[in-house]
């Protein structure tokens, strides 16, 4: 066998042995390696992960579904508490 034709099957096995790459989800990019939340899929868990959001906001936000904003889910879930700060960082992190 030529040494091109060996090195090929020896990258061929090499690919084969990488795990598979998720696709990005269609008009979810948070960038840096970081995934976004989608607030109308999420279980409460991911939810409560959000800075600001207890057990209690997780389940108005499950509860108001479905959401088309972060403006739109703060109202509908009344979650009148949160900062300036915490509503910059939910933005950043979910998606619908």
């Amino acid at each position: 066998m030529p040494l091109t034709n060996a090195w090929h099957l020896v990258n061929q096995a090499k690919a084969a042995e990488q795990p598979a790459v998720p696709e990005p989800v269609e008009g979810m990019d948070a960038g840096a390696g970081q995934s976004l939340i989608n607030v109308n899929t999420a279980a409460k868990s991911e939810l409560v992960s959000l800075p600001g959001i207890g057990p209690a906001s997780a389940d108005a936000i499950i509860d108001s579904r479905p959401h088309e904003s972060v403006q739109g889910m703060i109202e509908s879930a009344n979650l009148t508490r949160l900062d300036e700060t915490d509503v910059d960082i939910i933005t950043n992190s979910v998606g619908f």
